[in-house]
């Protein structure tokens, strides 16, 4: 398999800003790792982190249907910032934080 505009990564690189925190390390293959870390009860300490090995999954199977989620806190946000376009109460997730 060829990969146009690919590149290899030598050494550990990190990135920090605020509180979003990134890190690219050398691997003999492609791998995404991923975790959240979200203050709400939906969202439980077992399921925080995932992560995919394009060795043995591939896009279309695993990674193109996934869809994203948003709190009902941050909508009139997004909306105004013209984020999660196409996202509606009907095609969404949305979590709400109950108090009580």
């Amino acid at each position: 398999m060829h990969l146009k505009n690919s590149f290899e990564l030598k050494s550990l690189f990190e990135f920090d800003e605020g509180d979003k925190f990134a890190s690219l390390e050398p691997h003999s293959g492609f791998r995404l790792s991923f975790t959240i870390d979200f203050q709400h009860p939906a969202i439980g300490e077992d399921v925080q982190s995932t992560s995919f090995d394009f060795s043995t999954t591939t896009f279309v199977k695993e990674i193109s249907r996934a869809r994203t989620f948003g709190f009902m806190k941050d909508l009139e946000y997004f909306k105004n910032n013209n984020l999660a376009r196409g996202a509606n109460m009907e095609n969404a997730i949305v979590l709400m934080i109950t108090v009580c």
